[in-house]
């Protein structure tokens, strides 16, 4: 099922033995890329069931791929989870529009990055970058969010967070677009 990259995170500075956190692991191609990259391991959070299925299909037979079928949150927990109509990268734990309703169970994001001494965090979790606190352990030296712009208070809090990061050390290389019309944009940091 995956064939290319995320051209999107080539600036992402994976390197040979590395630790990656992929939050919002969708179907692992970005799991993949980060093996590609020389990983030694990517732990990958998907909550959503059916893209979970196609995750551990991609990753069967690679230990080096750790799969948890959760959500990143501030809290442990079960959260509602929202499903699209079509599109199975945006679904998301905020209502956008008509959209189906599940429960998924929830793991502190906090705790995951105080539990593994990660290397490289990928952030791609459809709103919940607002939410849970975005304070990195010194084990982090690269760092890809994409943020969520398609809500006004979003759009207003994204700068905020951008500041916040930088303010723990982190330059960018790639810095986030917050001040146009686009429903999201991705920034990537290195310190």
């Amino acid at each position: 099922v995956l064939r290319h990259p995320h051209n999107e995170y080539k600036d992402l500075d994976i390197r040979s033995g590395d630790i990656v956190l992929d939050a919002g692991g969708h179907i692992g191609a970005f799991t993949w890329f980060a093996l590609q990259r020389g990983a030694a391991l990517v732990h990958s959070y998907e909550p959503e069931p059916g893209n979970f299925v196609f995750l551990q299909r991609n990753f069967v037979d690679d230990e080096r791929a750790v799969l948890h079928k959760l959500a990143l949150m501030r809290d442990d927990g079960e959260i509602d989870f929202f499903l699209g109509p079509t599109d199975t990268s945006g679904y998301s734990a905020f209502v956008h529009g008509k959209r189906k309703l599940i429960k998924v169970k929830a793991v502190s994001f906090q705790r995951v990055l105080e539990e593994v001494q990660f290397n490289v965090v990928k952030l791609d979790i459809e709103g919940a970058e607002y939410e849970v606190p975005l304070e990195f352990p010194k084990s982090v030296r690269s760092l890809a969010i994409e943020f969520h712009l398609n809500k006004k208070m979003w759009r207003a809090f994204a700068p905020l967070l951008v500041e916040k990061i930088e303010a723990q050390g982190f330059k960018p290389t790639r810095a986030p677009v917050t001040n146009d019309k686009r429903w999201d944009t991705v920034g990537i940091w290195r310190r």
